[in-house]
């Protein structure tokens, strides 16, 4: 209660239901020592009114007159307590900031002084006083909540990470004895647990334009490790419990994949911010191009048989492993020669003869297949002779140029070459 607090008696002289639980009224206003006018009367102003079985309490929602002792405007039955529009002499008190009400009001009947007191003590026995907590007010000391064994503390020291604060500032909270929690909500924000037994803190930093995970060992030893995550990239960054730094970064970079190759990260030397390479992983593949056998690292290489000549392209980052040419009499040149270049992009090997790769190369005679072979009495007969010799005639640019001569000798054959 409050000893003096906007109140009188509001002689309800007129009012009528507008819609749902929202009343039009006129009535007389007095307060019987003279300390308040009905000029003085404010909307959502309390007004308490007996409907025989109980007090309704009605909000002021408008005042359209409150002038010469009349106040006339609508309320709000806010309990839905009425079932006809009121009249007759009511009491009308204004509630202070913290919910307290006028200790006494002069003129209304004993009936619903009585009635208007068992109203709040019904309110406080329903805990429905609760609702002085919807309202602002502040605390000169800690305040404690506790139930089922654990304390909710709102505290007043700034440095106390007992506080329960939500402002710009932090919220923190007392996990126990050893762990505490902060999350700070400024320009800056923050999330840490910090194990005040070790010194130990786990951090989430929400910044401008980059997340900030680390943790933090201050007590045995001062490692620490921290991922930073921001919209070009990943870096992980660290201490050793000897103090030697240490880093990672994963930029925003695109794999330089073709041809169906697979390529994985890798970071060499350790240093700061060592920056990773992408690099290419074995991946085997067979397929077939015109009248080759294929086998790679990747897809892309082709074979092109023309006058007496195939021509063997491999695309960069593709190593070829083995391809087998077969061919025909017809597929010879004028001298009975066919010769395969096998033309790379390797800036290495094959730029003259002091860097030379020279591929196992084997002729195999086929022709037995126009009998239905290979088999034990047809077989396939590798370098037959002496006839069909292998060489090499050129070595440029990071290719090479392969030579069978006297190749008419079979009618069948294949060109098997391992580079």
């Amino acid at each position: 209660m409050v000893l003096s607090q906007f109140n009188g008696t509001l002689n309800i002289l007129s009012s009528a239901l507008v819609s749902g639980n929202t009343y039009s009224f006129t009535g007389f206003f007095n307060n019987t020592s003279s300390s308040y006018t009905s000029n003085q009367s404010q909307v959502n102003d309390n007004i308490y009114v007996s409907t025989g079985t109980a007090v309704a309490r009605l909000v002021i929602a408008s005042i359209t007159n409150n002038a010469g002792g009349i106040i006339a405007g609508t309320f709000q039955d806010v309990d839905n307590v009425l079932s006809a529009p009121p009249s007759g002499v009511a009491a009308i008190m204004r509630e202070t900031a913290t919910k307290d009400y006028p200790l006494f009001v002069d003129g209304i009947s004993r009936d619903l002084q009585s009635a208007i007191r068992s109203h709040f003590t019904m309110l406080v026995e329903q805990g429905a006083g609760n609702n002085i907590y919807n309202s602002n007010g502040t605390i000169s000391a800690n305040r404690t909540v506790t139930g089922g064994g654990r304390t909710l503390t709102f505290g007043t020291s700034l440095t106390d990470l007992t506080d329960f604060r939500v402002n710009s500032a932090n919220i923190r909270m007392d996990g126990g004895a050893t762990v505490r929690t902060q999350i700070n909500v400024g320009t800056i924000g923050n999330l840490a647990t910090e194990d005040t037994a070790t010194g130990n803190i786990n951090s989430i930093n929400l910044g401008s334009g980059k997340t900030l995970i680390q943790a933090v060992n201050s007590g045995v030893n001062t490692s620490n490790a921290k991922l930073e995550l921001e919209r070009e990239k990943v870096t992980f960054l660290g201490n050793s419990s000897s103090n030697v730094a240490w880093s990672y970064e994963m930029p925003r970079a695109t794999p330089s994949t073709t041809n169906g190759a697979k390529q994985a990260i890798v970071w060499t030397g350790n240093g700061t911010l060592a920056t990773p390479a992408f690099e290419n992983l074995l991946s085997i593949q067979e397929y077939v191009s015109n009248d080759a056998v294929i086998v790679a690292t990747g897809a892309g290489v082709t074979c092109v048989k023309a006058s007496g000549t195939a021509t063997v392209t491999v695309p960069a980052n593709v190593a070829l492993l083995h391809i087998s040419i077969k061919g025909v009499t017809a597929d010879l040149a004028g001298d009975n020669s066919f010769s395969v270049v096998i033309d790379t992009t390797s800036t290495v090997s094959n730029q003259g003869t002091s860097t030379m790769k020279i591929p196992q190369f084997q002729i195999i005679n086929t022709a037995s297949q126009i009998g239905g072979g290979p088999s034990a009495s047809l077989p396939f007969i590798y370098d037959e002779g002496a006839a069909p010799q292998r060489q090499v005639t050129n070595l440029a640019s990071g290719n090479v140029t392969l030579r069978a001569i006297n190749l008419d000798a079979f009618s069948n054959w294949t060109l098997a070459i391992n580079p």
